[in-house]
Parts: structure tokens; sequence; C-alpha cells
């Protein structure tokens, strides 16, 4: 009797389970969660795009989600309907042209959904810290032996060595960056901590990547900061990526003599991100995304009002004078870009950078609302979103194409809907019928009787 009773008491009680850490690390939701994100940063994007439209179309069919739930993602929904009728009624390049421009723009919605999708099978937010610190350090360690055993010859520079090793660190970094911040959640004993920081950092370390480093610190400042329950600097998140709209975008031109300094006295960081013009080689090559920006913005705005206001579609590159090599590419046109706002101008024109804005707004709001201090999902899912929307004029945010982009938008997806989860549990109204029986027995209280 005592054990069936034991047995009853840790099935319907999900605290007395979590007692057994073995149980905790092999439930269903942490390893399928795990899995998802080393698909996602391992697997070429299109395989992982795929991979994710059927767990999407499963989950959809399974778990009769309502409609109400994805008009959170409909400002990043409504990019394709737009971009399909910019594209039916223009001048179009090719074919391959438009696939890979609609793969762009879908690719982070599919990985929103699924998260989104998913989150209704994740039971506690626990789940969502134990599955990145599992797969940053598998990630870690893969990263690690890859780099160790790479062949001198083949990765001689760094670009043929990220070749080698492979692309995307962004589970690692958000690994390290939560054993930097500790959160109550992660559960997690010091030293396992300690380990995992160093096996994340040290894989960080080797890659070479200063996009990925950029992104850890970014990531570390966040989690440090708003993981004590400070809501009240949400401005401050959204200011700073407002400043960087304004820095790595045409806006500010002529404000501040931004074209008047020479790529020579120019900060590091900046000569690369402030869109300007270059005339040789070397100087594109050296200072590629501030160039990609320039060129993209003045071929949008070169092409009329209209595209302007609803960009070009899917069907139209953005041509260049010279051919270019980047990494192992040699390319005659952009169209994959670097920075978020350059991809969303050139697809989506002022339309399309409205829309995300007003994507990141909602995101914002949901991850703000009614926030307690003890909600760490909520704290790590604004994290991550203002993480995503800082590096975007880097490496593409959100937009991403690949593992960095991949994830962001898949942890931001589960997270935001087990907000939704919670706030739909939190605020359900009671049956009438309940109600009215509340109302009937509250009368009879006050006179006195007992019905």
């Amino acid at each position: 009797m005592n054990k069936a009773f034991s047995r009853f008491q840790g099935a319907n009680n999900p605290a007395a389970a979590s007692l057994n850490p073995l149980r905790s690390i092999v439930q269903g939701p942490s390893l399928v969660l795990t899995g998802l994100l080393l698909i996602v940063s391992l697997a070429p994007p299109e395989l992982s795009f795929g991979i994710c439209c059927l767990i999407s179309c499963g989950l959809a069919i399974s778990a009769k989600t309502r409609p109400a739930v994805f008009l959170l993602l409909l400002p990043t929904a409504l990019l394709i309907p737009l971009g399909l009728i910019v594209t039916a009624s223009g001048d179009l390049d090719s074919l391959v042209v438009i696939l890979r421009s609609f793969f762009y723009i879908a690719f982070p919605l599919i990985l929103l959904t699924t998260g989104l999708l998913l989150s209704a099978h994740i039971p506690r937010s626990e789940v969502y810290f134990r599955a990145i610190i599992q797969a940053g350090v598998i990630l870690a360690l893969f990263y690690i032996c890859k780099a160790i055993t790479a062949d001198p010859e083949i990765s001689a520079t760094r670009a043929d060595f990220r070749e080698t090793i492979g692309h995307g660190y962004a589970v690692c970094a958000i690994a390290a960056a939560l054993c930097i911040a500790r959160f109550p959640a992660v559960q997690s004993p010091k030293a396992s901590a300690i380990l995992t920081l160093l096996l994340t950092a040290g894989s960080l370390l080797l890659s070479g990547s200063r996009a990925h480093l950029l992104t850890l610190g970014v990531l570390a400042a966040l989690l440090l900061f708003w993981c004590a329950g400070k809501w009240r600097n949400i401005a401050l998140g959204l200011g700073s990526a407002g400043f960087l709209f304004l820095l790595t975008t045409p806006a500010v031109q002529d404000i501040g003599g931004v074209h008047s300094a020479t790529p020579k006295h120019q900060h590091a960081v900046l000569g690369e991100l402030q869109p300007t013009s270059y005339s040789s080689r070397r100087e594109i090559q050296q200072n590629w995304r501030g160039f990609e920006t320039a060129l993209s913005f003045d071929f949008v705005v070169s092409e009329g009002i209209s595209a302007q206001l609803f960009g070009l579609g899917w069907g139209k590159e953005v041509p260049l004078l010279m051919s270019i090599k980047l990494g192992a590419e040699r390319q005659r046109a952009i169209g994959k870009f670097h920075n978020i706002y350059s991809h969303l101008m050139v697809r989506g024109g002022l339309t399309g950078l409205l829309l995300y804005a007003l994507q990141i707004a909602l995101l914002c709001a949901l991850f703000g609302w009614r926030i307690v201090r003890e909600d760490q999902s909520s704290s790590l899912g604004f994290a991550l979103l203002i993480a995503a929307v800082l590096a975007g004029p880097t490496i593409g945010g959100l937009y991403a194409i690949g593992s960095t982009g991949g994830v962001f938008a898949l942890l931001i997806g589960a997270l935001a809907g087990s907000k939704m989860q919670h706030v739909s549990v939190t605020f359900t109204p009671p049956h009438p019928h309940n109600l009215a029986g509340y109302r009937y027995r509250s009368r009879s209280a006050a006179k006195g009787t007992d019905t």
C-alpha cells in the first residue's frame, strides 16, 4: 500500500519525481530538445529545416494547438505573402534565386513554430536549462576533438579551419553564459558548472570566431543582468538595439561624418559594421559587412519608392561590380546577408523592417508579462531575444541561416510557448456553472443559512 501510494505521489508530483537525478536526466522532453539542438547545430540548414517542418506538422496534428497561439508569430509570417506578391509583380533573375530567398525568409518562421509547438510537451522550465547544458557539453567535446585532429595542411587559414571543424557555436555560448549566470533552475553542482564552462569556452576559443565570442559576451552580460529580475531596464536592451540599427544602416551616413573617416582611423569593430563604400578588392574583403550593408541599401533606394516600401521580393539579388572571394566562395551578387537589416530591407523594404520590430515588441511584451523573480524561463527567453537582436547586425540574429539563427529561433519559440501556457493557466476564467454556484453559496453564507 505504501509503495503504491509513493508511486502515485511521484507520478502526480513533478517536484517529488525530480528528486531522482537519473530519472530527471533521461526524461523524454529533455532528450528531444537536446537532440533538436544538436541537429540544428551540426546538420546543414536545409536538412534541419526539413526535419523541423516534419516535426512541426506532427506536433500540430497531435497536440491540436489552438490557432490563436500562432498569432504571436504573425508579423514574421506576413513576410512570406509580402515577398510572394512583390516577386510575382516584379522581374525575376532565376527560379534558384527565388527558392533560395524563400528559404532564407521561411527558415526562422519554421524554427520558431517548432519551438512553440514543442513547448506544449515540456512540463517544467528546468528542461530547457538541462537540454542547453547537455547539448553544449556534447558540442564542445565534438568541436574540441575536431580542432585537435584537424589536418594543418587542409586548415591553413582561419576560414579553412572553420570549414573543417564546423560552423556555429551558439549552444556552447549559451551554455557557458548559463554557467556564468548560475540560474537557480540549472540546479547543477559547482564542479559540473565549472567543467561545462571550461569545455564550452575552450571550444569557442579554438574556433577563432570573433562573432561568437562577441555573442558569448553579450549573452553573459544579459543573463547576469536580467536573472536578478530587473525588468524595469527593458528599455536599455531595446535602446541598444535601436542604436545598433542606426549605426549599421545608412541612416547615419550624414550624421557625425561617418564617411569622412578613412578605414585606417576607424575603430576595428565599427569600421566593419558601419555602411561604407570601398573601391579596392582588399578593402571590401576586410570590411565586407559594412560594404554589404551600404551596397544593399543603395541598390534598394535606386529601384524606386515601391522597392523602398516593400522590398525587391525573392527574385533579385544585389549585384556586385566585381567578383569577390569570401572564404571558400566567389560571389558576383549578394543573396545572403550578414546584417539582418540589409536582409529585411532587400526582401521586404521598410514594411519588412516594421514587421520585424513588431515581432520583437510582441515577444518582449510576452516575456515581460507579470514577471516574478522565480520565472527563470522568461528571464532566459528575454535575454536570448535581446541577444539575438543585438547580434543581428553582425551575424544575422534570428535570420542567420545556419546553426546560430536556428538555435536562437528554436529556443525563443519554445520559451515563448512555455510563457503563453503559463499565462493561459494563470488567467483561465472559471466555468459559468462554478461561478453561479459560488455566488449562490456566498448569498447563503451572508444570510447565515447552509445549503
